[in-house]
């Protein structure tokens, strides 16, 4: 009889504190806890076998396990993207360089349970992309990082635009989605697939095939607007037409 008493008032213990989890995360957060901590003490109290089931099923497990899984399955579906929470400038929305996985500005928040579901589900995202590779359907080609892309536009000689066709060297390529044209001091170099166009306090990386910016590199956080290349005369920078992104389909099957 004892015995049984015991079980049942584990079993109890056990269901009312898994009972509290969920509500506390579902209903009642952040006041829930106060007797979520309690009830799950009481519980643990009980023996490892409560402990260990309130364990399993308390949502600070489940939850961040299921947006896990999310993670690596928008991965492998190609949709997977990438939160970044702060002040937004140029280049927080940057592609993800190593798994090529687009990146959001995300407003910020102060609910700690946001933290747990997307930060399990960069961890998914970033596993598979760890095993895996690229994203399918990502872009693929050159993606120089800043002191790399600085380094090839410095070199790089003058380029001339007229609407979306932009001239680099002998050649001409056309970017649907860019208009450069009242842009001062352009230049322009290709890397393979990779167009990087810009000025000399920015530039732009962007897919020759589509048009699309996939990333956007500032000389550095203090440069000036009036920085000039080597040489030539200092003059206003223009702001082009290039600041509107478009979404890039990245499921596309054609890569």
């Amino acid at each position: 009889m004892a015995k049984t008493s015991q079980i049942n008032a584990a079993v109890l213990a056990s269901v009312l504190a898994i009972a509290a989890g969920w509500a506390t995360w579902l209903l009642f957060w952040p006041y829930g806890l106060a007797i979520y901590v309690p009830l799950l003490a009481w519980a643990s109290s009980k023996g490892p076998k409560p402990a260990k089931a309130c364990v399993a099923l308390t949502p600070f497990l489940v939850i961040p396990l299921v947006w896990l899984g999310l993670g690596i399955h928008a991965f492998h579906q190609g949709s997977a993207v990438l939160m970044v929470q702060g002040v937004p400038t140029v280049e927080s929305t940057n592609l993800e360089p190593r798994h090529r996985v687009p990146v959001m500005h995300a407003p910020l928040t102060t609910d700690v349970r946001h933290s747990f579901g997307w930060l399990a589900y960069e961890g998914g995202v970033r596993l598979a992309g760890s095993v895996l590779g690229p994203m399918r359907g990502a872009y693929r080609g050159a993606y120089p990082d800043r002191a790399e892309a600085w380094r090839y536009l410095d070199a790089a000689k003058d380029a001339f635009a007229d609407g979306t066709v932009i001239k680099i060297g002998t050649g001409w390529a056309t970017l649907p989605t860019v208009d450069l044209t009242h842009t001062a001091q352009l230049r322009a170099h290709r890397v393979g697939e990779t167009l990087l166009v810009g000025h000399p306090d920015q530039l732009w990386l962007i897919e020759e095939r589509t048009g699309v910016i996939f990333a956007t590199w500032r000389r550095g956080l203090n440069a000036s607007p009036r920085f000039a290349w080597p040489n030539m005369p200092a003059a206003p920078m223009p702001v082009p037409a290039v600041a509107e992104r478009r979404p890039r389909p990245y499921a596309s099957p054609a890569y």
